[in-house]
């Protein structure tokens, strides 16, 4: 039990309400009542909230756990630039250097409020299949709910491989070792039901342009086990290009033809996608994870979130952190979203981008509806119980009045005072519960120093 929360953010997604002097129940894995002096279980533990705002646990729709080790690298360059340096080092990564990526990886978006973290690691080196299991194994070990993308690479961008000549095409899976190792790690680790801590989805980094059996037998394998489909689209001038030498309209039209292009489908960042096709995104239900660290580091275009939200779209928030944004920080990300879809709707009366609570909206509901996953996202009675709680008496909020927008605003790098995953505690006083901090670091830096010598 959450006692005497100064501020809690409840109900359904679209018309949340934020109540005050509230007391919030976990009982069961579940939120229980939400009110003023709710009644105590026998052996219930209360915790003290007072001063705190507490939240739905963000869903972090986009990352990349397997990228963890290689922050920081091709400063300055663009997207091409970042990719040919990195495909050499990456081809080298095994299941030992990413377990100690995710772990550190994951603890980092716990220690922002996370609860829910999607992730999508789809280049795994020939023989390095097992890559996929050590992330499931690392989240299973701090406590998240998780939802991996079982993706693949089935070619390199054209200028990347243009720039690499060969070096990577012996690193890449086959088709056939991709829709595979699809089936097994469903078989393996995807749990359907609502209280899920692993559900699985599949995805390519980019569309098979020359391959469109691959494209349909995903689609196949999808519909068969009711997974989720994701892959990046912004799209850019090289892959408007590359899907019209293939006799394709375009890169949504190619989706379409091979029917990816449905409510299964999210994608990730759209920084450059048309009127027509936000159109089209909203009558699909395709959905949309804006990622503006990410794109802002490459110089790229500022994602239409607001117009697909405005359309009735569904929008939701990623991290994309141990990629290009190199950071973990959820809080902040949504606090830059925020910012630059202001920049890109413009000021004043006819424009302003979307308000802070919607923000928080597309980072909580907007998450679990891209993933599917209607029970997280919400704190409601009967929804699961994923929670993130800021302490609002902290120095950082001072002086703010509304707690959505102080946290948001105020409150960029602090650490939530309280986070649970299924009403199980996993973030205590700022703290991880389950492992040690400094552990996780330590061998991040270690297993980071290995694959860059190995590299070498």
């Amino acid at each position: 039990m959450l006692r005497s929360a100064a501020a809690a953010w409840v109900g359904p997604a679209g018309s949340r309400e934020l109540l005050r002097g509230v007391d919030v129940e976990l009982v069961d894995g579940r939120v229980g009542e939400i009110g003023a002096a709710a009644p105590a279980r026998r052996g219930e533990r209360e915790v003290d909230a007072s001063g705190w705002l507490v939240l739905p646990g963000f869903v972090n729709a986009h990352h990349h756990l397997s990228q963890h080790l290689t922050r920081a690298c091709s400063v300055g360059g663009d997207l091409i630039d970042w990719l040919t340096e990195l495909y050499p080092r990456w081809s080298r990564m095994d299941a030992e250097l990413a377990y100690a990526g995710a772990r550190a990886g994951i603890a980092e978006l716990l220690l922002s409020g996370v609860t829910t973290v999607s992730d999508f690691t789809y280049f795994y080196p020939r023989g390095q299949a097992r890559i996929f299991d050590a992330q499931v194994a690392a989240a299973a070990s701090l406590g998240c709910r998780f939802h991996p993308i079982r993706g693949g690479l089935a070619e390199l961008e054209a200028a990347v491989g243009d720039r690499l000549d060969d070096r990577i095409d012996a690193a890449l899976e086959s088709r056939d070792e991709l829709l595979a190792e699809i089936e097994r790690t469903v078989a393996a680790h995807h749990d359907p039901s609502p209280e899920a801590r692993c559900r699985v989805g599949a995805g390519l980094t980019e569309k098979a342009y020359h391959d469109p059996g691959l494209m349909t037998e995903m689609v196949e394998l999808a519909e068969r086990d009711d997974l989720r489909l994701h892959t990046h689209l912004h799209p850019r001038a090289d892959e408007r290009e590359l899907a019209r030498t293939g006799a394709h309209e375009g890169a949504v039209e190619y989706l379409r033809e091979t029917g990816w292009w449905s409510e299964r489908l999210w994608v990730a960042h759209g920084t450059q996608l048309l009127p027509g096709e936000l159109d089209s995104m909203a009558k699909h239900r395709v959905g949309l994870c804006t990622c503006p660290s990410s794109n802002a580091r490459f110089g790229m275009p500022i994602a239409p979130a607001q117009e697909l939200h405005l359309l009735g779209g569904h929008v939701a928030v990623g991290v994309d952190g141990a990629a290009s944004n190199d950071a973990g920080d959820f809080v902040a990300e949504c606090r830059l979203t925020w910012q630059m879809q202001r920049v890109r709707s413009g000021s004043g009366p006819s424009g302003g981008g979307p308000s802070i609570a919607e923000v928080l909206e597309w980072g909580t509901a907007g998450g679990a509806a891209v993933l599917g996953w209607p029970e997280i996202g919400s704190l409601a009675p009967g929804k699961l119980a994923d929670v993130a709680c800021f302490d609002l008496s902290a120095l950082d909020y001072a002086g703010a009045e509304d707690p959505l927008d102080a946290i948001l605003l105020c409150g960029i790098g602090r650490r939530p005072a309280f986070v649970a995953v299924a009403g199980e505690p996993v973030v205590e006083e700022g703290r991880l519960l389950s492992a040690d901090e400094a552990e996780i670091a330590r061998e991040a830096h270690l297993a980071a120093s290995r694959l860059a010598g190995s590299a070498a």
